[in-house]
């Protein structure tokens, strides 16, 4: 945990650094509790999606090469 401005609200606090390697490119930002949690919600529905689950399988499937 690292702190300063929020990379989508700007809120000066704590922040969480967030990853989204399933997608290229990479989605990398430092976001606020509230704005994870949105993250969370977001990656949550997209591998819900089609796309989603094609680019979770070609992440698993990179991985057991």
């Amino acid at each position: 945990m690292n702190a300063g401005k929020c990379d989508s609200c700007k809120y000066n606090g704590p922040l969480y650094e967030f990853v989204n390697d399933l997608v290229e490119p990479e989605v990398r930002f430092n976001l606020c509790p509230d704005c994870m949690r949105k993250a969370y919600a977001c990656l949550r529905f997209f591998v819900q999606t089609p796309p989603g689950r094609i680019a979770l399988l070609k992440k698993v499937q990179a991985a057991n090469k």
